[in-house]
C-alpha cells in the first residue's frame, strides 16, 4: 500500500512539475491495473474531499442565513412593541384630553352619549395597539419560518450533494471497470 502512495505521489508531482524525475525503472514495472486504481483512487478521493466542502458550504450558509433572519425576527418584535407603546401614549393623551373636555362642558360623563363616546374611543385605541402588536408577531413569526426553511434547505443541499458524490463515485468506478482497471493482470504467455 505504501508503494501505491508513492506512485501516486510521485505521479501528482509529474503531472504538476514536469521537471520531478519519476522513480528509477526499477520501481516502474507496475501494472496497468494498479496505475489505473491509483488514478480511480486519487479522482475519487479528490470527489470526495470537493464534496465534503461544498456541503459544509451549504449548511454554513443556511445557518448564516438562520441567524439573520432570527435577528430580523427579534428587531421586527422589538418595533412592533415600541410602535404599540407610542400609540397606547398616543390615545391615552388624546382620551385624557375628552374626558377633559367632556369635564368642563358641564355634561354629565359618566351616562349617556358621552360615556358612549369615551367607551367607543377607548375599545378603537386598545384595537389600534392590538392590530400593532398582531402586526410585529406575525413579522416575526414570519422571518422565523423563513429561518427554519433557510436551514432546512441547508441540509437537503448536503444531502443532495452526498447523493449526487455517490453517483458520481459509481460512474467513476464503471468507467474505472469499462476501462479494465479492476481487471487482473494477465500472465506472460497466458490467456
Amino acid at each position: 500500500m505504501m508503494l501505491v502512495l508513492t506512485y501516486a505521489l510521485a505521479f501528482l508531482a509529474w503531472m504538476v512539475l514536469p521537471e520531478v524525475p519519476l522513480p528509477p525503472d526499477a520501481y516502474l514495472a507496475i501494472e496497468p491495473v494498479t496505475i489505473g486504481l491509483i488514478i480511480l483512487a486519487v479522482t475519487g478521493s479528490a470527489m470526495i474531499a470537493g464534496t465534503g466542502v461544498q456541503i459544509d458550504a451549504s449548511i454554513k450558509q443556511s445557518e448564516a442565513q438562520a441567524k439573520a433572519l432570527k435577528e430580523k425576527a427579534r428587531v421586527a418584535q422589538a418595533k412592533g412593541y415600541a410602535e404599540e407603546e407610542r400609540i397606547r401614549d398616543m390615545n391615552r393623551r388624546r382620551l385624557r384630553k375628552m374626558r377633559e373636555a367632556i369635564g368642563t362642558s358641564g355634561v354629565r360623563s359618566d351616562l349617556g352619549t358621552p360615556l358612549d363616546t369615551y367607551l367607543n374611543e377607548q375599545g378603537a385605541a386598545e384595537i389600534d395597539a392590538m392590530n400593532v402588536r398582531m402586526g410585529a408577531n406575525y413579522a416575526a413569526s414570519q422571518a422565523r419560518a423563513a429561518a427554519s426553511n433557510s436551514l432546512a434547505a441547508g441540509k437537503i443541499a448536503a444531502i443532495g450533494q452526498g447523493i449526487g458524490l455517490v453517483g458520481d463515485l459509481g460512474s467513476l468506478a464503471l468507467t474505472g471497470y469499462q476501462a479494465g482497471a479492476f481487471d487482473s493482470p494477465k500472465k506472460p504467455g497466458g490467456p
